[in-house]
């Protein structure tokens, strides 16, 4: 690894550390309080949940399926789109408010019996972790991209080669600032990354999700450890059926040849999820 890569990697693994404690860490649950309308299941078939609320306290969502596995993740005060990623299912979604340190209220809480037409829905739409609306300038950006593009691969190719070659950096002021405690409950802005050309490993993901879905190709933000045990963001993206492993942040810091397929897009690392 490149000294500039080692850097990045040091940076990875104080930052992403610790905003995933951050969003993982236990809940303490206190008495439900009522509310109505704030969250909206009518879009789970596309394979998120959207929820309507405002709060200067931390919010948190929780989802679970059948008995198959439960998550946790940030939202922010007003509107939130939350993915639904363990496929076809009985749903219960979880509003939770902040009220001191690791214990919540339940703001409230829904259940619905979910059928995807595609089982790729949840990462094809726009999520809290990758947002965008239709016009967008992440939206903009990635159509005059792929605007020639007449395969998923041929869009996935130029999006990475644009994010690889187009004068990104990583943020170690950020990183920094993560590290230390200073940015909390920290939610990425592909609107951001992309005026500014900087960010961190879940910025990169982010952006590079959001550019990929706003065009209908499914892609996956992906949490957890490469083979030298750092904590890391990174992508997944599925072409014909079948998935690949793309960390723009690892290609934005070394020397890559321009891809000219999906092969030279694929990120050779090994990770643990």
């Amino acid at each position: 690894m490149s000294n500039k890569n080692y850097n990045i990697a040091a940076h990875i693994a104080r930052t992403v550390c610790a905003m995933v404690i951050a969003v993982s860490a236990s809940i303490s649950v206190a008495s439900a309080a009522k509310s109505a309308d704030v969250i909206d299941l009518s879009s789970a078939s596309n394979g998120c949940a959207c929820i309507h609320y405002s709060s200067e306290k931390r919010l948190k969502v929780g989802v679970a399926c059948d008995g198959r596995g439960r998550y946790y993740m940030d939202c922010t005060s007003g509107h939130s789109d939350i993915p639904l990623t363990y496929g076809n299912g009985v749903y219960t979604v979880t509003l939770y408010q902040n009220i001191n340190k690791t214990t919540y209220r339940i703001v409230e809480r829904h259940t619905v019996n979910v059928t995807m037409a595609d089982s790729n829905a949840p990462y094809k739409v726009s999520t809290v972790e990758a947002p965008f609306t239709a016009g967008d300038i992440v939206c903009k950006q990635a159509s005059a991209l792929c605007k020639t593009a007449k395969t998923d691969e041929q869009k996935v190719v130029a999006i990475y080669n644009y994010l690889d070659g187009g004068g990104f950096t990583y943020d170690h002021q950020l990183a920094n600032s993560v590290a230390a405690g200073k940015v909390k409950n920290y939610l990425p802005s592909p609107k951001n990354t992309l005026a500014t050309k900087k960010g961190i490993c879940y910025d990169y993901a982010s952006l590079f999700a959001t550019m990929c879905r706003s065009q209908g190709v499914a892609c996956k933000i992906v949490k957890g450890y490469t083979s030298n045990g750092v904590y890391h963001a990174w992508n997944r993206v599925c072409i014909k059926n079948k998935w690949y492993p793309i960390d723009i942040t690892y290609a934005i810091g070394t020397s890559t040849p321009k891809a000219t397929n999906i092969a030279g897009c694929v990120s050779h690392a090994k990770y643990t999820v």
